[in-house]
């Protein structure tokens, strides 16, 4: 709740300060959460790289996930705290698994690109700008994004992607109207 309450008190502040040439408090609150989320799960995620020796595996996962997400949409949960802790806890799994395991990047990839085949783009709702006319593109770039992959090789970028394809999933009662 910090941040949702720190946002809608700048938002509040700077209605008041110019009311005719700024949109509604709650237009403003939402976006300034998004922001502030954002960085505040990069800043932590970055920041347990930093602590656990990982910080190249971890930024690779985080513009991986960060690159497709934009694209594919996905799961949000309802808090912002709980968006940090998940997004902290996702990134550590990723960089645990794929420096202890044998983690296959063609199997990895192959079912990133089935599953958002299916599901993507997922969820965005009313929670994006991005006309439902673009929607076959943002599968499309989806897909390529994750493509890429057979020419990166990498574990990381596989689970990864991976990892955010299945938070694109949801009921396929959904998916006839994407």
């Amino acid at each position: 709740m910090i941040i949702e309450n720190t946002a809608k008190s700048i938002a509040t502040k700077l209605k008041h300060m110019n009311p005719a040439e700024t949109k509604s408090i709650e237009t403003m609150t939402h976006g300034l959460i998004l922001t502030m989320n954002g960085a505040a799960s990069i800043a932590s995620v970055l920041l347990v790289g930093l602590l656990i020796g990982q910080t190249s595996t971890i930024s690779v996962a985080l513009v991986s996930f960060i690159i497709l997400r934009f694209f594919s949409g996905g799961h949000h949960l309802k808090t912002a705290m709980k968006c940090i802790l998940f997004s902290v806890a996702i990134f550590i799994a990723i960089t645990i698994i794929t420096n202890n395991l044998s983690v296959n990047f063609i199997f990895t990839t192959s079912l990133s690109i089935f599953l958002l085949l299916i599901f993507a783009p997922s969820m965005l709702g009313e929670k994006t700008l991005i006309n439902k006319k673009r929607y076959p593109f943002m599968k499309l770039a989806s897909v390529l994004i994750v493509l890429s992959n057979f020419y990166f090789q990498s574990d990381v970028i596989g689970l990864t992607f991976l990892v955010q394809s299945i938070l694109t999933v949801h009921s396929l009662k959904e998916v006839k109207n994407i």
